[in-house]
């Protein structure tokens, strides 16, 4: 049952941020900023898209999208370009060193409350219990590799061509 729940949601906000993405596309179009609009509408689409799966990673991953393409907008709306996308590559960097806590953060006040109860166990180290086996080359092999070694070096040797050519005469 919860299977369906979700794949409703996902169909739900699937056609949503599709009508969202064509809406501001004609926005933008109309508007006469195209990038601004385009890059807003980005930005509201990577949001809504991801917020539809209840998934933490996913919606922490969508707001860092969003974030990047508000930065473009404003970057494009102030034709601030040269040294502002240096800025906005450190924020960038900066939510995704956060992604940890953003993810802490999401999972805390996450839309789908299926989430909460299927909550995996943190992946935990565990060495290799099992030794590993050398493997022994038998001089068999050894002396049918080196054969074949000296075959594709001899016909390395070998001439190409046949030499002195006669070449066609001049017209």
């Amino acid at each position: 049952m919860m299977e369906k729940k979700n794949s409703t949601r996902a169909n739900i906000v699937g056609g949503l941020s599709g009508a969202i993405f064509f809406g501001g596309l004609l926005l933008a179009f109309l508007s006469g900023q195209f990038l601004v609009g385009l890059f807003l509408t980005l930005a509201l689409t990577s949001l809504v898209s991801t917020l539809g799966t209840g998934e933490p990673k996913a919606i922490s991953g969508g707001f860092q999208g969003s974030v990047f393409f508000v930065g473009l907008a404003l970057l494009a709306a102030y034709s601030w370009w040269w040294p502002g996308i240096l800025f906005l590559f450190g924020i960038s960097a900066l939510l995704g060193g956060m992604n940890d806590l953003l993810v802490a953060l999401i999972s805390r006040w996450s839309i789908s409350s299926d989430h909460a109860s299927t909550h995996e166990e943190p992946l935990t180290y565990r060495p290799y219990q099992q030794g590993y086996e050398r493997q022994e080359k038998s001089p068999v092999q050894d002396s049918e590799r080196r054969d074949e070694e000296e075959e594709e070096i001899s016909s390395y040797e070998q001439p190409q061509a046949n030499y002195p050519q006669m070449l066609p005469p001049l017209r």
